[in-house]
Formats: structure tokens, sequence, C-alpha cells
């Protein structure tokens, strides 16, 4: 491998080093999938330049690493993503008033 280039911090804090390789990165070692969390990735600084809302587009290992693939959400994926956390809330709300109202109704 060659050596890294790229450094890349996650929002939890996660810090590893990669090789740009077209446009994937490289990590010279395993990167767990549960690192690339939505959440995770709603903050990444890639060589000190912050990135936010990011979306993994590929990841699986190589060599004895892992290669993977990022990039920026579009506007309009940013947009479904906050419209669905709205609806999951205005969910949760209507449910919690359903079983408000059914225990005054006994």
């Amino acid at each position: 491998m060659i050596s890294p280039n790229v450094s890349i911090r996650l929002k939890d804090g996660t810090e590893f080093d990669a090789v740009i390789n077209g446009t994937t990165y490289e990590s010279g070692k395993e990167i767990p999938a549960e690192k690339f969390t939505d959440d995770n990735l709603s903050e990444v600084t890639i060589n000190g330049t912050v990135y936010r809302d990011m979306k993994l587009i590929c990841a699986y290992p190589w060599d004895e690493g892992t290669r993977f693939a990022l990039r920026e959400m579009t506007d309009q994926e940013i947009e479904n993503r906050n419209l669905k956390t709205q609806l999951q809330a205005a969910q949760k709300s209507v449910a919690e008033l359903t079983i408000i109202v059914s225990g005054l109704m006994m």
C-alpha cells in the first residue's frame, strides 16, 4: 500500500489515514461497518476540511483494510431525510395522544 495521504475524522472522533485511489479511499486497517452510520457521517473532516451530510456509497474489505467511497448528500436527499424525521416525530406524537385519549375514555 502507498503511504496514506488523507486524514479522515468521523463525527464520533474516529480517526484514520487513507490513500485516495480514484474516487475511493483505502485505509490501512479495517474500519468496522458500524462506523459508517448516518449520524457518524453527518460531519466528516477530511484533511482539515469539514463536510456535512456525507453518504456512504460503498465499503468493503480491501487488502488488510477497507476500501470505501463517500459523497455529500444532495439537497433533495437532505430534505427527504428531514421530512422523514418530522413524519416519525408526528407519528410518535399521534400514538402518545391516542394512548392518553383512550385512557380518558375508560
